[in-house]
């Protein structure tokens, strides 16, 4: 649907946003070409500025599909995983800001990571991004909810497993 109606499904922006899981993370290979010892997912700035001008371009492509205005992206995911990666909150910081930057300050941002404690704590945007977990089959979902919910606000924080893995890479067929 077009940016002025709502699509059926709402949906939640993430693969586009946030690095893949697979093929270096999402990001191009080319990158450690500029500086081979440079971190990613951090501050450094010439990471920093290879997100800058990749969402600078993306971002604003996505912002009038949000449900603010009319389309169906919901939420829009900051990092995936990154408390079992990195801890760096200016680095989360810059994402959230640069996010809101393109796609209005109302836009509900959130982190993902495993129901465990230091990922958590790693990954999570206290004041700027909805904590959420993923977990599997054997995890106890309601220790899983709990802990996510310490990581936010006092009523800001409903059940929300972002992914529900049934196997690490399960192939159907």
């Amino acid at each position: 649907p077009g940016a002025g109606r709502r699509a059926a499904t709402p949906s939640a922006c993430a693969a586009l946003c946030a690095p893949a899981e697979w093929e270096f993370g999402g990001l191009p290979a080319w990158l450690l070409q500029q500086d081979p010892g440079m971190p990613l997912r951090s501050e450094h700035p010439a990471f920093l500025a290879a997100v800058d001008a990749w969402w600078g371009a993306l971002l604003p492509q996505l912002a009038p599909l949000t449900y603010e205005r009319g389309g169906p992206v919901i939420m829009v995911q900051v990092e995936n995983e990154y408390g079992y990666y990195g801890g760096s909150k200016p680095y989360l910081r810059h994402l959230a800001d640069l996010i809101r930057q393109h796609m209005g300050q109302q836009v509900l941002l959130y982190t993902v990571d495993g129901a465990s404690v230091l990922p958590l704590a790693m990954g999570s945007l206290p004041g700027g991004a909805l904590t959420t977990v993923d977990f599997g089959p054997t995890t106890d979902v309601d220790k899983a909810f709990a802990l996510q919910k310490s990581f936010n606000p006092p009523g800001k924080s409903p059940p929300f497993c972002v992914e529900y893995y049934t196997g690490w890479l399960t192939h159907w067929g």
